[in-house]
């Protein structure tokens, strides 16, 4: 299982435009690949706990527009996280088949 911030980091690098949390929430909870929704009632709240939070080398991976809506705050830094390059290649594996 992948981290649910992996996740929605190569989501929005993917996309390529602002999301807010809960549609976020909702691919990374079609993808099956982490295990977001497994226990807790509300994957909404969780992943947009996840976005607030997440640093990678002391660096904020997401940014919040307001009104819920997050995007990264440096894209070609977060493409280069291992863990996010994983998550892209089992993301586009997923939807070629």
């Amino acid at each position: 299982m992948l981290s649910a911030w992996s996740v929605a980091a190569a989501i929005l690098l993917r996309e390529n435009h602002k999301m807010t949390y809960i549609d976020i929430a909702d691919k990374v909870l079609k993808s099956g690949l982490t295990r977001l929704g497994k226990k807790g009632k509300t994957p909404e709240r969780s992943i947009n706990n996840v976005m607030t939070t997440t640093q990678y080398n002391g660096r904020r991976v997401f940014k919040s527009l307001g009104n819920g809506e997050y995007y990264l705050n440096d894209p070609s830094i977060v493409r280069a996280i291992p863990k996010v390059q994983q998550a892209l290649l089992l993301l586009n594996a997923c939807a070629s088949h």
